[in-house]
């Protein structure tokens, strides 16, 4: 379980985080908000890269974090295979050959395995980001917009290895792309503001709209008001 209670991050005068309280269990949970609404921030604080916040995060036990973050770099004369073997020992986690083969083969890199990430496409690297946010078969997963970069065929592809690796961990999904949520996420919430406007499930989302207008995205407008 994680639990984060109150938490707070200004930067000077600028709140970006306003008392933000919510617990998180296995499963894939959405993250929704507008540009600016603190959905970077909260990961980036849950990932130890921000430190200096106020309000407490409780990780779960003997947990690893995996992140992918809006940018995802790599060093660019390793091949996809070794560049795996690189965020693992970054990590200081233990990912075997056969964990890395399926997370290739499910992401569809298997081909690409051997190709120097200097020469990967802008879809292939966000891919690999995916990659190697999973490789810790135990860990709280962080993703932040995964599927920018992503064309039609990759998104589906994306959307149903969540599904099937999202089942025995916690995943945080922060994207724009409500369709996304729809798909593969138990539970929302909704920043707005830098505060925790809405918790629940997809249904209790799209119940805030009209009954004739039920969808993800009614509701997401309803719940921040842009309705």
């Amino acid at each position: 379980m994680l639990e984060i209670s109150h938490l707070e991050k200004k930067y000077g005068t600028k709140t970006v985080l306003a008392d933000v309280s919510v617990s998180f269990g296995e499963g894939v949970y959405g993250i929704l908000g507008e540009n600016g609404a603190g959905k970077t921030t909260m990961l980036r604080c849950i990932a130890g890269i921000i430190r200096n916040y106020q309000g407490t995060i409780r990780l779960p036990k003997d947990c690893h974090i995996g992140y992918l973050p809006q940018r995802f770099g790599m060093m660019e004369e390793l091949t996809v295979w070794e560049a795996l073997k690189y965020a693992a020992l970054l990590k200081k986690i233990k990912a075997s050959d056969d964990r890395m083969e399926q997370l290739l083969r499910l992401l569809n890199l298997e081909e690409q395995k051997d190709k120097r990430v200097a020469k990967l496409s802008g879809g292939m690297l966000r891919r690999l980001g995916i990659a190697q946010a999973f490789l810790d078969e135990e860990s709280l997963v962080l993703l932040d917009e995964p599927t920018a970069g992503l064309d039609p065929v990759e998104r589906i592809r994306f959307k149903e290895f969540l599904q099937e690796m999202g089942r025995k961990r916690t995943v945080l999904l922060s994207t724009h792309l409500l369709n996304d949520v729809e798909a593969v996420c138990q539970k929302v919430m909704i920043l707005q503001g830098g505060r925790n406007i809405f918790e629940g499930t997809v249904e209790e989302l799209k119940a805030r709209a009209p009954e004739d207008e039920a969808s993800v995205e009614e509701g997401f407008l309803w719940a921040i008001g842009a309705r």
